[in-house]
């Protein structure tokens, strides 16, 4: 864990009164009087990259269709900023997340669209802006009633808890964490002035997290239904946590190189050493056909040992094949948590890219069903030789024209067939083929069973042969496919999302940091 504890005794809540008040419009700490010329605005729950600025002609803080189809003013840079005409700065803007597109620099791609509204003449549009705009508090009143600084939740709260000043960065940090709240709330649907009502008790919940230790990067908070304030949240940033992994068996699959993925089952610490790595590992198999591995006991020990660094990314700390100690620091680039799954995309400082979550279960492929018109985009490295390292961005354009009839885990299904076109988005290189939905069974010679595995197939006419495509994880927007060329019984994983800009993010994180090395040793 990051060491961000942090003194509250300056932050003590002003009041116990729930937020109310009037006036959602005019003139607050934060805004820039009126002004002909250009004025830039600021979008925030982390900086949201790429994010549509829409006028809010009725001035209600929400995005209506009427308002929507007259077309953005424009999305923000990576810093979350927008240059806007004055004519539109002085009146009431709104901000929308779009879902597989706007990119928070806190937790990465967003997963769900949200709007974000704020006064007129705002020069930061935040989920506290938002508040007021769509409950007629002012931000003045909601600082009051928070016991923080109008300047930190109408402002820069990010930039501000680098202060040098400890209790404006610690008033700053708790900000954050609120923030995230409202978000999180307001794409569960809850409205805002119910999570106006509870921002009073959400404070509190943050600063005793934080009293006791936790990271107030690393805290999320939900409303439950009994009104309550839960911290039983898993994190959002894109920052490990050491407590978060430790006593936990995981799965990872590594894959870098055809003909080189494997598969293990990891646990971080045991009863013998917190700070333990412990691992069991094989070449991954068609299937899971190799599983020969067992997960590590509470009990196991290593030569191996991790850590997390100030940065928030894991570190492994072994012993290299020369002897020499040697240290390999992974960032988090992409996680997922829901209904007591958890997942994180990890890439290593040479290249290596890993997916670890909770699932018990490496042989647990999925269903690969082709259901409709899609565009999907993939990461993969499409070089068939060992030791080369050739990392394509592939967009496949399924297109639908007809289906046939199979029985599937005891009923009748129709399954898809139909074109595929396979454009590679950093080369050249594209292919026009067929594709056809169908249950395993009936490409290999298994029995039917009450679990049959439907997959797709993809019919390459340039090279006339069969790719076999099967989902062994999905989390929310992005897979983990096995890629299985039964006429070379070779097999390579790769990830898949609908989301362009989820892939792109993973891409150049992984060509950043690509060494020509990963998945040769």
């Amino acid at each position: 864990m990051k060491d961000k504890k942090i003194s509250i005794l300056a932050l003590a809540v002003a009041g116990s009164t729930l937020l109310t008040g009037c006036g959602g419009s005019g003139s607050e700490s934060g805004s820039i009087p009126p002004s002909n010329g250009p004025q830039t605005i600021t979008a925030i729950d982390g900086y949201l990259q790429n994010a549509e600025v829409y006028i809010d002609a009725n001035a209600n803080g929400r995005l209506e269709v009427s308002e929507q189809g007259l077309g953005p003013v424009g999305s923000t840079n990576a810093s979350g900023k927008i240059s806007v005409a004055g004519i539109n700065f002085n009146g009431n803007l709104v901000v929308r997340a779009v879902a597989g597109k706007t990119i928070d620099s806190d937790s990465g791609v967003v997963d769900k669209t949200y709007v974000l509204g704020a006064p007129k003449g705002s020069a930061f549009i935040t989920p506290f802006t938002h508040i007021a705009q769509t409950t007629g508090v002012t931000v003045g009143q909601l600082a009051e009633d928070l016991g923080l600084d109008e300047s930190v939740i109408a402002g820069d709260y990010i930039a501000q808890k680098a202060s040098s000043d400890v209790d404006a960065a610690a008033k700053a940090s708790i900000a954050h964490a609120l923030a995230r709240f409202v978000v999180s709330e307001t794409k569960k649907g809850s409205t805002e002035s119910l999570v106006s009502s509870n921002l009073v008790a959400a404070k509190a919940t943050v600063e005793a997290e934080v009293e006791a230790g936790a990271d107030p990067d690393l805290v999320e908070l939900e409303l439950q239904e009994d009104g309550s304030i839960s911290d039983d949240v898993p994190p959002t940033a894109l920052e490990f946590e050491k407590t978060t992994l430790q006593d936990t068996n995981w799965s990872m699959f590594r894959f870098d190189d055809v003909g080189d993925n494997e598969h293990y089952f990891i646990r971080f610490g045991s009863a013998n050493n917190p700070d333990a790595f412990c691992l069991d590992n094989e070449t991954f198999g068609f299937q899971g056909k190799t599983v020969g591995i067992e997960a590590p006991t509470s009990a196991c020990s290593s030569d191996t040992t991790f850590d997390v660094n100030s940065d928030g990314n894991l570190v492994w700390n072994f012993t290299d094949d020369s002897g020499n100690p040697a240290t390999r620091e992974l960032t988090m680039l992409h996680r997922f948590s829901e209904g007591g799954y958890s997942m994180f995309l990890m890439v290593a400082d040479n290249g290596e890219l890993f997916w670890v979550d909770n699932n018990p279960e490496l042989k647990d492929a999925g269903d690969y069903r082709v259901e409709e018109d899609v565009i999907t985009y993939s990461f993969r490295d499409d070089n068939p030789d060992f030791g080369s390292i050739d990392y394509f961005l592939m967009q496949s354009e399924f297109t639908v024209t007809g289906d046939q009839a199979y029985t599937v885990s005891g009923a009748e299904e129709e399954l898809n067939t139909g074109d595929l076109v396979l454009s590679a988005l950093n080369h050249t290189d594209s292919a026009t083929t067929t594709f056809k939905t169908v249950p395993l069974y009936e490409m290999n010679g298994q029995m039917q069973t009450s679990d049959d595995i439907v997959i797709t197939v993809e019919n390459l006419s340039v090279d006339s042969e069969e790719h076999w495509y099967f989902p062994y994880r999905t989390a929310g927007d992005l897979t983990l496919v096995l890629n299985y060329k039964p006429s070379a019984d070779r097999e390579s994983l790769f990830l898949q999302s609908r989301s362009r800009v989820l892939i792109e993010t993973i891409f150049e994180e992984v060509e950043a940091r690509n060494s020509g090395t990963q998945g040769t040793n």
